[in-house]
């Protein structure tokens, strides 16, 4: 991680045009995990329409 912050995300958040939250992690497998089910459940409730996980 080149810093903890400001978060790398929400400057990826910006430079996409995404609207919503963005939110960084850094505790390896377990935040990938988190991340991706995060993403699933708020697509699957219908609070977001897409959603983009990004590893850095």
């Amino acid at each position: 991680m080149e810093r903890a912050y400001p978060a790398v995300a929400i400057e990826t958040q910006k430079e996409v045009g995404a609207g919503g939250f963005a939110f960084d992690m850094n505790v390896a497998c377990s935040s990938s995990t988190f991340a991706i089910q995060a993403a699933a459940d708020t697509i699957r409730c219908g609070s977001v329409r897409r959603a983009l996980v990004e590893r850095a």
